[in-house]
């Protein structure tokens, strides 16, 4: 999920509203959360940090839960540390997840309570790799702001430049809340009959079979989720590095903006935002874009 997304959504209806009385934004429906955050969202030139001040305490708790920082001191300072480092590290793009490889090492000295629950993310280029071997691209969906509450995991197989399988799974969470219903259109009833992560596993283990790494747009909120939910489910989570499709659009492209929908419209490749399967397939043309130098 991206930043600023991210931050909104952890807000309660009457602090949207402040928020659209305070930038003066006129005809939403403030009866629809999912309206107020979008028109927010599309606020022109307005950084995540702008909306940290609206954060409460409770709800910077629950911000910091979901990206894996450990403290009982001020939540606040510690999401703008984040930001800070991330803001340096992508010049100014905002990303899908807040943690960078280097701003989890980095800080960890500085701030003993920060901690990743997993570890960072492996990364390799994609020219450096085999260009007619096999990759998977994959794509979860979450309840809410644990990274072990998947709710969908898609995974679309690439031999070559041809796509020559593709799956999405629904996933019982660990827990009943849904935060994100808003975003994916899942919700408890989707799921409640659902198998949960550790008896999928052997299906999604089974398609990682002979990739050479594994795609995704943002990896390391999908790599964080699949290394969460691989620990709940007592399982060994895959040793295939992972391939960033954000960096990598940055550097073939040289986009400003990488985001998923951007990437997507500068390729021409169709995208339903959210959905599992959507994304996953998008992420996975990406690559195949990137090795026949489109």
């Amino acid at each position: 999920m991206n930043l600023k997304m991210a931050i909104l959504s952890i807000l309660g209806r009457d602090t949207l509203k402040r928020i659209i009385l305070d930038f003066k934004l006129k005809n939403i429906n403030l009866r629809s959360k999912k309206k107020m955050c979008e028109a927010i969202y599309r606020l022109p030139g307005i950084p995540p940090k702008t909306f940290l001040r609206y954060v409460s305490e409770l709800e910077a708790k629950a911000m910091c839960e979901y990206y894996g920082i450990v403290d009982k001191g001020n939540y606040t300072e510690l999401i703008e540390l984040l930001l800070r480092e991330e803001t340096q590290n992508i010049n100014h793009i905002l990303p899908d997840s807040v943690f960078s490889n280097r701003a989890i090492l980095s800080q960890q000295n500085s701030y003993p309570g920060l901690q990743s629950s997993v570890s960072p993310v492996l990364f390799k280029n994609v020219e450096n790799l085999n260009q007619h071997g096999c990759f998977v691209a994959i794509d979860f969906e979450t309840a809410d702001y644990g990274r072990d509450s998947a709710c969908s995991i898609a995974l679309v197989k690439v031999l070559g430049d041809q796509i020559i399988d593709r799956v999405q799974f629904l996933i019982r969470p660990p827990r009943r809340t849904f935060l994100f219903t808003y975003l994916h259109g899942i919700s408890w009833k989707h799921v409640a009959n659902e198998p949960q992560f550790h008896e999928l596993w052997p299906q999604i283990n089974k398609k990682l079979e002979g990739a050479e790494f594994i795609a995704a747009h943002n990896a390391s909120f999908d790599r964080s989720v699949l290394m969460a939910c691989c620990q709940n489910a007592v399982v060994s989570p895959p040793t295939l590095p992972f391939q960033c499709t954000v960096r990598l659009a940055r550097r073939t492209w040289k986009l400003r903006r990488a985001n998923l929908p951007t990437v997507c419209t500068f390729l021409g490749i169709p995208l339903k935002h959210h959905d599992a399967a959507s994304d996953a397939e998008a992420c996975a043309k990406i690559v195949i874009a990137a090795r026949q130098g489109k």
